[in-house]
């Protein structure tokens, strides 16, 4: 359970840096699925887990009115 509250506190923070603060590329699945991955402990699978997410998302950009999905999340939640 104390992962969870963890988990979901560093998403959350993360999914900031998307829109609202600073834009440090910290919300893209590669970064996010390696700290959840070290969070659950195993840095490699969280890693792998996020280049995959990462190259899904690669095209998606955000043009226009087009607000494309939270990869943020995406990267999360299979990580």
């Amino acid at each position: 359970m104390d992962h969870l509250v963890w988990l979901s506190s560093l998403g959350a923070l993360l999914a900031l840096d998307n829109a609202l603060f600073g834009q440090f590329m910290l919300s893209q699945p590669l970064v996010v699925g390696s700290l959840f991955g070290g969070i659950l402990g195993d840095w490699s699978m969280g890693f792998l887990v996020g280049a995959l997410v990462q190259m899904l998302w690669l095209g998606v950009i955000a043009v226009g009115a087009y607000i494309p999905p939270d990869y943020t999340i995406a990267g999360g939640i299979t990580a």
